[in-house]
């Protein structure tokens, strides 16, 4: 069941940041996170980089990373500011 999981959101994950990539070439940070998770995919084949601490919290910083730039782009955190602003007043 993990192991579903995990390949569900590795592909989940590579699927939705191509689809970004395509629609803003220019936004290099997709690019980037996906080359870096592709290398740790690679590195995996040979070591178990996910079991070390330092690794597995890299893993899901990059997961994160991806999640806060794609709300950014849509303007998610945009809206999500603008809202904080509008009750301060």
């Amino acid at each position: 069941m993990g192991l579903l999981f995990f390949v569900y959101l590795l592909g989940k994950f590579f699927w939705l940041n191509f689809k970004a990539y395509l629609k803003n070439k220019n936004n290099l940070l997709n690019l980037t996170l996906a080359l870096v998770i592709i290398q740790l995919i690679i590195h995996g084949l040979v070591d178990v980089p996910y079991f070390k601490n330092d690794l597995s919290v890299l893993f899901w910083l990059i997961i994160g990373l991806y999640t806060i730039n794609k709300n950014i782009n849509n303007g998610g955190m945009a809206e999500l500011v603008e809202g904080a602003a509008l009750e301060k007043r």
